[in-house]
C-alpha cells in the first residue's frame, strides 16, 4: 500500500495535479486525453501511471511509476485533461488538406478518408493541439469539466446546495462555517483545480 501511495505522489507531481482527479464516468459523455490511471502489474502490485487516449479509443501508457514489471491490467482512470470545446470547434472546421499537413505520414489516408473516419482525424487534431498548447494556454482540466457535466446532468443538486448554504448562514456563529462546509460536501465533492506550474 505504501508503494501504491508513493506512485500516486509521483504521478500527481508529473501531471502537475494537487490531488487525484475524479474517476472517469463514461455516462457524462466526455472525451479525455490525459489521465492518471491505477494499474495492476505482473508482480501483483498496484501502481499509478500516466496514460493517454487517442481519438480511435486506444489507450497508451506514457509513464509508469514504481518497480519495473509488465502491466497486467487497468483498474481505474482519473482524467486530468478532457477535450476542450474550443479546440474541437477549430478542428471540426479544418478541411482534409489542413489536417493532412499536420500528419504528413498519413496525408493520403486523411485526404481519401470517408466522413466518419475523417471525424476521428479531426478529434485527434483537437487532442494534439491541446497537448501542444498545454504550457502556453490554459487547457480545460478534468475536475471543472466533470463538475460542469454533472451539474448539467443533475441541476436539482445545485438548487438544494444553494438552499442548504442559505440555511447555514442564519445559524449561530459557532456552527455557521462547519454547516456550510457540511452542506457542500453532502451533495458534491470539493472542486479541485490543476496546480499551477512553477518554472
Amino acid at each position: 500500500m505504501f508503494l501504491e501511495e508513493e506512485t500516486l505522489s509521483e504521478a500527481l507531481s508529473f501531471a502537475k495535479c494537487k490531488d487525484l482527479p475524479k474517476k472517469f464516468n463514461p455516462e457524462l459523455g466526455l472525451t479525455w486525453i490525459l489521465a492518471i490511471a491505477l494499474i495492476k502489474k505482473k508482480n501483483l502490485m498496484n501502481a499509478y501511471a500516466i496514460v493517454e487516449q487517442r481519438a480511435d479509443g486506444l489507450i497508451q501508457y506514457k509513464k509508469t511509476f514504481g518497480r519495473l514489471s509488465p502491466i497486467d491490467g487497468l483498474i481505474s482512470i482519473h482524467p486530468y485533461m478532457y477535450v476542450d470545446e474550443e479546440a474541437l470547434g477549430i478542428a471540426m472546421k479544418a478541411n482534409r488538406r489542413t489536417i493532412a499537413m499536420h500528419y504528413p505520414g498519413y496525408a493520403d489516408e486523411i485526404i481519401d478518408s470517408d466522413d466518419e473516419k475523417f471525424k476521428v482525424y479531426q478529434l485527434q487534431y483537437a487532442m494534439d493541439m491541446q497537448k501542444l498548447n498545454m504550457n502556453q494556454e490554459k487547457p480545460r482540466f478534468g475536475r471543472s469539466v466533470v463538475d460542469e457535466a454533472e451539474e448539467a446532468a443533475n441541476p436539482v443538486v445545485e438548487e438544494v446546495l444553494k438552499e442548504n448554504e442559505a440555511v447555514a448562514t442564519v445559524e449561530g456563529e459557532g456552527e455557521c462555517i462547519i454547516e456550510v462546509e457540511d452542506a457542500k460536501t453532502a451533495f458534491r465533492p470539493k472542486r479541485g483545480r490543476k496546480a499551477k506550474t512553477e518554472e
